[in-house]
């Protein structure tokens, strides 16, 4: 993702309406998993603001989250060996 994907800022239409349902995945849940996961995605939702979003705040997450991910994959132990193959 490159930091000018982001030059137009966003609106607070680009909210879009609260959650009311689970989608694919997430359907398939127990029921009452499902409804904890709608509770927390509501809250999500609520603290939202989409005017507040740069490309630094998303680029920053990005990059924390992909360190995460090759220090998870750089590990020598595997547990499920070498699956998935």
């Amino acid at each position: 993702m490159r930091a000018d994907t982001f030059d137009v800022p966003l609106t607070a239409s680009d909210k879009g309406p609260a959650p009311t349902r689970e989608d694919d995945p997430f359907d398939r849940l127990s029921p009452d998993l499902r409804s904890v996961r709608l509770w927390l995605d509501y809250k999500l939702w609520q603290k939202w603001e989409p005017t507040k979003e740069t490309a630094d705040s998303t680029l920053s997450w990005r990059k924390e989250f992909l360190t995460e991910f090759a220090e998870a994959d750089s590990r020598k132990d595997r547990p499920l060996g070498s699956l998935p193959s």
